[in-house]
């Protein structure tokens, strides 16, 4: 045999058997980052599917907290008076709260008025229906007549989400006189909603139970159940939910794609195909080749995917390979999966930042913002205005026309700021129950006047009326105006406050503008 001959066989062999660990480390070092990343992308979809019920729960809740701090429904419950009941108990008064049960007990549990309403089929539904869930009810309010509680509970073929709290006057005071109670099922419109919302395909199986409310149990809280996360085989994830009645009330299952594995295997496969050519063509372009077109990119892209795995910043993007090989296409494809990530947690960060009520960015966001607009403006030097409005005498408007009035009040004011603050740069914000601020980046003081005065026109020409306001026939705001200087997110809205309070003190119904100290006066300040 010739050394020409030898040395082939010599490269074979060698070659080969390098090659041969080679692509057997690469199989298990593919296979568990891409298991991984699989397994935390289904699990962190569950986690947003459990946050969206927990956000469905958190709404009939501060729904039932509003109507339970309802002083009219507080008297009603002491005198039961009948034209209360017809005119705000009715069933247009559950299609509007978007509800399908609604009762209210006395202090006794004696049940003083009852709606149920389909909302899929938008007629009424049979009282009787729930006559075993009012039972229970009553039965745990004779052990904790002063409980209040949220939660699931499954009926004979659904499952309803329930919540009651006792009866109190506005202003949290009064003595005990009985207890409201809201209900919504989670019917096929429901759950359209949340699937539509979440983009995840998952199903519900209702569970059996004992039926009996538990007296005082805490309120239901799904994300806390994570540790509870199983999977019946490859493709399923599940978790069960924990009722009203203290054991599992339903159990819901998300299929996820296995297409991160299917997509690994393949790389896989085309990786080996494309080492063993190598190895058939020479020995020198095995080592150059692997080196330079197979390890080094892989490690870019592993290093790269560690760290956004370890730091969860899901904006982040892996390095992007030039070419059309299998490895470029991991990377556009990693990409991808990446910017559904980023999708998704963007979506569910939305649901943390925006007001349910008026859509408006709420006191989170506001927060957030308004220390980057800080920061903006310092680097800069354009000036960035801040207005603080109140809605006039709110708390009469609601007690006086009643929480669902309020709510749609609430919402025209939420559209008037939308209207008025339009540009893209800036940003209208519900930061207390009536309280409102607008942030307006590039705009002085005269600008940020302007536009306030345009919104209290504008709000005027709603004519909302307001007979039980002392500023005028119809709703109104007062505003107060004022603009930021190299100072913290504290002291600008302070300064803010207080020419809203000055709005106030004045007759409300008015813009206020206070402008910063100069350095003098702050020097004096000090």
């Amino acid at each position: 045999m010739g050394i020409r001959a030898k040395l082939v066989w010599l490269y074979l062999i060698t070659f080969g058997l390098m090659a041969a660990v080679a692509s057997w480390l690469l199989l298990g070092f593919l296979n568990a980052n891409f298991t991984q990343l699989e397994k935390q992308h289904s699990e962190k979809a569950m986690t947003q599917l459990l946050r969206n019920f927990d956000v469905e729960l958190s709404h009939l809740a501060a729904q039932n907290a509003d109507w339970a701090h309802w002083d009219a429904l507080y008297f009603f419950a002491q005198n039961a008076d009948a034209q209360f009941a017809q005119d705000e108990l009715s069933a247009t008064a559950l299609q509007s709260a978007q509800l399908n049960l609604m009762a209210v007990l006395d202090a006794d549990g004696k049940l003083l008025a009852q709606q149920a309403y389909d909302l899929q089929a938008d007629a009424p539904l049979p009282v009787e229906r729930f006559n075993a869930v009012i039972a229970s009810l009553q039965a745990a309010l004779q052990q904790a007549p002063r409980s209040s509680n949220c939660g699931l509970l499954n009926l004979t073929s659904d499952t309803l989400m329930l919540c009651w709290q006792p009866l109190t006057r506005g202003d949290l005071s009064g003595d005990h006189v009985g207890s409201v109670l809201m209900g919504r099922l989670l019917d096929a419109r429901v759950l359209g909603r949340m699937r539509t919302q979440s983009a995840i395909n998952f199903t519900i199986q209702p569970l059996a139970g004992s039926g009996a409310i538990l007296p005082v149990p805490a309120f239901s809280s799904f994300t806390a159940l994570q540790s509870g996360l199983s999977r019946p085989d490859h493709q399923t994830l599940s978790v069960k939910l924990t009722g009203l009645t203290g054991e599992p009330a339903l159990e819901l299952r998300m299929r996820y794609s296995r297409d991160i594995s299917r997509n690994a295997a393949r790389i896989i496969r085309w990786v080996m195909s494309t080492l063993g050519l190598i190895v058939l063509l020479s020995a020198g372009a095995l080592f150059i080749g692997v080196n330079w077109l197979l390890v080094r990119r892989i490690n870019a892209l592993s290093r790269d995917l560690n760290q956004i795995s370890a730091s969860q910043q899901w904006a982040r993007r892996v390095i992007g390979f030039s070419g059309n090989d299998e490895l470029s296409s991991l990377s556009r494809d990693t990409n991808q999966l990446l910017s559904v990530i980023e999708t998704q947690v963007q979506s569910l960060e939305a649901l943390t930042l925006t007001d349910p009520l008026t859509k408006l960015a709420n006191r989170r966001a506001f927060d957030q913002r308004l220390a980057m607009e800080l920061n903006a403006s310092a680097r800069s030097g354009l000036p960035l205005a801040l207005l603080a409005l109140d809605v006039d005498y709110f708390k009469r408007y609601n007690d006086n026309y009643g929480h669902p009035a309020g709510d749609r009040a609430l919402q025209i004011v939420a559209q008037v700021m939308q209207q008025t603050a339009s540009r893209s740069t800036d940003l209208a914000a519900r930061v207390g129950g009536e309280e409102f601020a607008i942030l307006l980046p590039n705009t002085g003081l005269a600008g940020a006047e302007a536009l306030a005065k345009r919104l209290c026109a504008m709000l005027a020409e709603r004519h909302i009326a307001h007979a039980f306001s002392a500023a005028a026939a119809h709703l109104t705001v007062s505003v107060g105006v004022t603009i930021a200087t190299d100072e913290s997110p504290q002291s600008l809205m302070a300064r803010a406050d207080a020419a809203l309070y000055q709005a106030k003190s004045s007759g409300r119904n008015r813009v206020t503008v206070l402008a910063p100290p100069t350095e003098r006066e702050a020097t004096l300040q000090d």
